[in-house]
């Protein structure tokens, strides 16, 4: 089970001595001194210079307070009232130090019980990977973070295929929103920095010995926190619209080939480049054609006697109809092969696959008694 959720402390007032309440304060009291703090600073209502800094700090503060999560880490692990040294340096000063202290403070009975030392034991081995975190040794989650990729499926006919060519496309893609150019934020406002992940776009949980990162949920990973959305966008940064492209088709595509365009797929939310759209390609069966790599095969009925004697038939390839002598003495499934009547590959119009015919001996449903006679008198001859 996840028991510990750190969080970024080093740049946040006192929350108790910005909202002007007392430790013990119940929600309802928290709630009370936000409401009033929040209109009184306002920076639509207070003209005054320190107001909006004013404000953010309330705002920070009430985020804090508001979530019990939160304000038991910042009960255990925040600045104390008897000692408002900035939290982040004194942990990277000397986090043993520190450790030493909050067991002193134990001793006394001040603040902390045996639950919040095991809590301390778990947080304090978690130090390095979160102060990499805070300090750009670790990629912040929404720096350059590429667009999600778009999946089309494309259905071709068997002669399209083969022949290749250009095909038109209409699918809907997110895009940057043009109003708030992907700052979520309306016109002439800016985001705030997330408190919950300092900025990084990342959280990290510990469990035991172990640890996980995760995309901040406050703020969606991007960083920051929108006080003021874009109504266009809704404070997305994006909007979906409808979109054409035109792409040329190779010749001899095949089934379940997936074809890649850069940058035609979703818009970043985090400023990166766009996504990648994959059209995967579904080939239809063809009526009497079938493919073998650059080779084409079909089949072909004959009769005994046109097995036996030999014949000319009129057959269809994907370059046209053709007519084709059929020498004598065959065996049903034999394959004739003409060269040249495949699938063109390459650039080169000489460089194609064969026309492959197997051929089938069709043996007649019904025989009149002339034809039986036949087979018998052929029969005695063989």
């Amino acid at each position: 089970m996840i028991k510990n959720l750190i969080y970024t402390f080093s740049t946040i007032a006192n929350p108790y001595k910005v909202l002007g309440i007392n430790k013990g304060a119940s929600i309802q009291e928290i709630k009370q001194a936000y409401y009033k703090l929040a209109q009184l600073y306002h920076p639509d209502k207070n003209n005054a210079k320190d107001a909006a800094k004013m404000f953010t700090q309330v705002n920070n503060a009430y985020e804090i307070l508001s979530d019990e999560n939160k304000k038991r880490m910042y009960d255990t692990c925040g600045v104390q009232e008897d000692n408002e040294q900035d939290f982040e340096e004194e942990l990277r000063g000397n986090a043993n130090g520190y450790q030493q202290k909050v067991r002193r403070k134990q001793s006394k009975g001040k603040y902390y019980s045996k639950f919040h030392q095991a809590e301390y034991e778990t947080i304090f081995s978690e130090f390095d990977l979160f102060f990499q975190q805070k300090h750009g040794k670790k990629k912040a989650y929404y720096a350059k973070k590429k667009g999600d990729d778009i999946k089309l499926g494309l259905k071709l006919s068997f002669r399209d295929s083969v022949f290749g060519g250009k095909h038109q496309l209409s699918y809907r893609r997110q895009k940057t929103c043009e109003t708030c150019k992907g700052s979520r934020c309306a016109p002439g406002k800016s985001g705030q920095k997330c408190f919950s992940c300092g900025g990084s776009g990342w959280l990290f949980y510990v469990d035991g010995g172990s640890s996980m990162e995760v995309k901040c949920n406050n703020c969606d990973g991007w960083g920051k926190v929108v006080r003021d959305p874009c109504l266009v966008c809704e404070g997305s940064g994006i909007v979906e619209k409808e979109f054409d492209i035109e792409i040329e088709l190779p010749k001899g595509i095949q089934n379940g080939t997936i074809i890649r365009q850069s940058r035609y797929g979703h818009a970043s939310k985090y400023s990166g480049e766009p996504g990648d759209l994959l059209i995967e390609v579904e080939v239809e069966e063809d009526n009497s054609l079938r493919r073998d790599g650059n080779n084409i095969i079909s089949e072909l009925e004959l009769s005994v006697s046109e097995m036996v004697l030999g014949c000319k038939k009129q057959i269809q390839t994907i370059w046209g109809a053709l007519e084709i002598s059929i020498p004598g003495a065959q065996q049903p499934r034999t394959k004739l092969q003409i060269p040249q009547y495949g699938i063109q590959y390459g650039q080169s119009q000489w460089k194609k696959g064969d026309h492959i015919v197997i051929l089938n001996l069709e043996i007649p449903q019904q025989l009149n008694e002339r034809t039986k006679q036949l087979y018998y008198e052929l029969l005695k001859q063989l």
